[in-house]
């Protein structure tokens, strides 16, 4: 499923490439796909493709054919390339499972044990149109597929892809404004991963609960589960998601008028994400720190940090972290009274945030 990447192939050099019809589209009895053009793949993905195709024409076995169909899902971010794919995979294994019946005794386990991995493959199908639709914007359509994919993890009593699809429909509720469903949801996300005894999903899912009470104004609970986290991130060595629990203790400390509190996790957060070199979670401390010292009116010290900040999201080319870190440089600026600099940077915030969204079209995902 899109965001965990469950399955890992030795991707091998394909020696040869069908060629493209007429119309530009490759052939699909090869490619398993309608309306693909290779043409406008990145290199990386043409590579993808080509490799998990020569394995699934070679593979005499239906889970080793749709493992490889899956690696180019699950390793490919292309949104005209994947979602054809996943809806192979989603055909193919509900075509598939109905050739495995019932076994005799003596074949009973084999049987049973490839009908689970389909069964897997497609749960992990409906969850991935969960994710396109909810990337369309389509509320709806993707609480629908989460649920076709809860229900699908069910049926086989796949506890961990559960707790995946109790999260995003948890997730797609929250941004609804539907709260007290989405805690419901993450809650159940939480029982799950510690009947797995994930001690990392453990420690996410406290985070998550923390931060949509945060987002609630129950500051008392927020904590709670935030240091619930971090102590669980602390005991197993998780120093990204560490650096992830000071920053968030930080912040509600700092809205709580803590403000040397809020300074000390916020240094914290930083001196580990400079150890892992993570850059987005440096940028981030940078960026409140220097937010700190600006309200205590320690410009220099401000304006020192939102620049570190800014120098770490061009590194990584991170569109809205650039503009949010030229906009506080412009208020700055703007506060001095220093209006050029101001409009300077003001213009380079703006000029990033009217730049156009690259535009994908949809494809069909039809379920049945």
């Amino acid at each position: 499923m899109k965001n965990y990447i469950l399955f890992i192939f030795t991707m091998l050099l394909a020696t040869n490439s069908k060629e493209v019809t007429a119309q530009n589209y490759v052939d699909k009895k090869y490619y398993l796909v309608d309306s693909l053009e290779l043409s406008n793949l990145s290199e990386s993905d043409r590579l993808l493709v080509d490799s998990c195709l020569k394995i699934y024409h070679a593979a005499k076995h239906d889970t080793t054919k749709v493992n490889a169909i899956n690696t180019i899902v699950e390793n490919s971010w292309d949104i005209n390339l994947w979602p054809k794919y996943n809806s192979w995979v989603y055909k193919f294994t509900n075509n598939t499972l109905s050739d495995y019946p019932i076994s005799p005794e003596g074949h009973k386990e084999k049987t049973n044990s490839v009908k689970f991995t389909l069964h897997k493959y497609l749960a992990h199908a409906l969850y991935n149109f969960g994710y396109f639709y909810d990337t369309q914007g389509d509320a709806l359509l993707a609480i629908e597929c989460y649920h076709k994919s809860l229900k699908a993890y069910e049926e086989i009593d796949y506890k961990k892809g559960m707790a995946d699809s109790y999260i995003n429909i948890g997730y797609i509720h929250e941004k609804q404004g539907d709260i007290p469903i989405a805690i419901k949801y993450y809650h159940e996300n939480l029982k799950l991963r510690e009947k797995i005894g994930d001690k990392l999903e453990i420690a996410n899912a406290y985070h998550i609960i923390g931060y949509i009470n945060e987002n609630q104004g129950d500051i008392p609970l927020a904590l709670e589960y935030y240091h619930k986290s971090l102590q669980l991130r602390e005991k197993i060595g998780d120093k990204q998601g560490m650096a992830q629990s000071y920053n968030n203790i930080g912040m509600v400390n700092k809205s709580q008028g803590d403000i040397s509190l809020a300074l000390e996790y916020y240094h914290k957060s930083l001196k580990i994400a400079e150890e892992i070199g993570e850059k987005q979670g440096i940028a981030a401390s940078h960026n409140n720190i220097g937010m700190i010292y600006k309200d205590q009116g320690d410009i220099p010290l401000a304006l020192e940090y939102y620049h570190k900040s800014l120098k770490a999201y061009e590194e990584i080319d991170h569109k809205k972290g650039m503009a949010n870190s030229y906009h506080n440089i412009g208020l700055i600026h703007h506060d001095q009274e220093n209006i050029p600099h101001a409009l300077e940077y003001y213009h380079e915030s703006l000029k990033i945030k009217e730049s156009p969204l690259k535009k994908y079209s949809t494809y069909c995902l039809l379920i049945n």
